[in-house]
């Protein structure tokens, strides 16, 4: 443990702790250095994240004004002492608030395990810098205690959650290698539909719809989209959607799955 505050003496930030103005930094100068570990993302994901961000700041000064005491084995003496179990309890409910809020957004733009992964550790450790950032103002015997007994706690508590995502993300992909192990190859004919066309899925859109006027001029039967992607055993739209419009995050078991309906044809059996 106290080599671990060890490693996080020696990777101070630029700025020098101990500088910092009374109270704490701007909820503005936090904010920026907790985004900046953040890819590219839609706007109204990257300002989910900056809520949660203010919102886990504003409740982090509450409590950081009762971590701060009287010394109880000097009272009287004007010194004072950290409470430690409460201040590491309001670390880690703010590093969560913060890692989980990206993680969650990252999640929804993956493109593979890997990049998701190395997203979740970038996110980690901006978030252990944030909150060493937050307690900087702290006097040396007091910033001694957080970074031994506090920031450790703060550390294992990212650790675990990164986990969690891991552990989801690899779950995905172990049903996505089984479903497409399930699916087998594209039919070769159907070569043109699966990969896109003109990129940009309009060949895609249109295959659907000669499909949906083919079922209905032969059999006079009508169908949508919807029954198309529950053919495929489907329980929502999304991949489906992200398929016809050829979006890179479509899978390659959407497009064998739906590339084959259109080639199969199964509702003119």
């Amino acid at each position: 443990m106290f080599a671990l505050a060890a490693y996080f003496r020696r990777h101070e930030l630029g700025r020098r702790l101990g500088t910092l103005p009374r109270g704490g930094y701007s909820i503005q100068g936090i904010a920026k250095g907790a985004m900046a570990d953040i890819p590219e993302l839609p706007a109204e994901a990257q300002r989910r994240i900056k809520i949660a961000i203010e919102r886990a700041e504003i409740r982090l000064r509450a409590e950081q004004r009762a971590c701060v005491r009287e010394d109880s084995f000097r009272p009287y003496s004007g010194l004072k002492e950290l409470d430690s179990k409460r201040s590491a309890a309001a670390s880690i409910a703010y590093s969560l608030a913060i890692f989980s809020e990206k993680a969650s957004e990252y999640w929804k733009v993956r493109t593979s395990h890997e990049a998701f992964r190395d997203r979740l550790v970038a996110a980690r450790e901006a978030v252990l810098k944030d909150v060493q950032q937050r307690w900087g103002n702290l006097n040396y015997d007091l910033r001694s205690t957080f970074e031994a007994v506090c920031l450790p706690q703060v550390w294992t508590a990212l650790h675990q959650e990164l986990d969690k995502w891991l552990l989801r993300s690899l779950d995905e992909e172990a049903l996505r290698l089984q479903e497409a192990n399930e699916a087998g190859p594209a039919p070769p004919e159907a070569a043109t539909v699966l990969n896109g066309g003109d990129g940009h899925g309009a060949d895609r859109r249109k295959a659907v719809d000669a499909y949906i006027d083919e079922v209905f001029s032969r059999t006079g039967k009508s169908i949508t989209r919807t029954d198309i992607w529950k053919s495929a055993r489907y329980k929502s739209r999304t991949d489906f959607e992200r398929w016809e419009r050829n979006d890179r995050r479509a899978t390659k078991t959407a497009g064998q799955r739906f590339t084959r309906i259109l080639s199969e044809k199964p509702h003119l059996k």
